[in-house]
Order: C-alpha cells, then sequence, then structure tokens
C-alpha cells in the first residue's frame, strides 16, 4: 500500500540553492519531494538511470553466460579455455556489481 504523504516542510533557499536541487532531481529523474526526502533521510537515490544500467548489464551478463556455455559444449583449444575462464570471471564480477545496485 503506497503511504499517506500529507505533511509539509518549508525551507529558505538562495536563489542559486534552489536551482541546484530541482537540477539535481531531476538529473536523478525522481520528483522534487523524493530527492529531497531520501538525501535528508540518508536513503541510497535509485534514479531511473540506475534502473535502466542494472537492467542493461543483466542483459549483458546473460548474454555472455549463453556464449560461454554455447562455447563450452564444442571442442576448444587452450586459448579458447582461457578466454572462457576471463568471460565466466567477467559473469560472476558483473553479478556482484549489478546484486550491490539493487
Amino acid at each position: 500500500m503506497k503511504e499517506n504523504r500529507t505533511k509539509v516542510i518549508r525551507a529558505r533557499l538562495s536563489e542559486e540553492e534552489k536551482e541546484q536541487v530541482f537540477r539535481r532531481a531531476k538529473a536523478e529523474g525522481v520528483t522534487l519531494s523524493m530527492y529531497l526526502r531520501k538525501s535528508v533521510l540518508g536513503e541510497r537515490i535509485t534514479s531511473k538511470a540506475d534502473i535502466q544500467t542494472v537492467f542493461e548489464l543483466k542483459k549483458i551478463g546473460t548474454n555472455l553466460n549463453q556464449l560461454a556455455k554455447h562455447v563450452n559444449s564444442l571442442p576448444v583449444d587452450e586459448n579458447i579455455r582461457l578466454s572462457l575462464e576471463s568471460i565466466e570471471m567477467y559473469i560472476k564480477e558483473l553479478k556482484q556489481i549489478t546484486d550491490k545496485l539493487i
């Protein structure tokens, strides 16, 4: 259930500070209220760009994993085997990074 937020807090800012706050909220792709709330409460702001990046990274990881599985089913020489080990290492690192972002 969505939380009902009805309380208003006012703050005084210079014109420059106000513009900076609006720019930052817009850059994060979130509403001004959400940006201020998360900033003041010390919470991580998950921007639309972050969500899209995680989605793209997961797609890349999936593609790499499918490629590695396909190549593993074929006879390979030593160079290809070493390349596959590197790819598998990158897949694990990519998963760790995306898990931290979520």
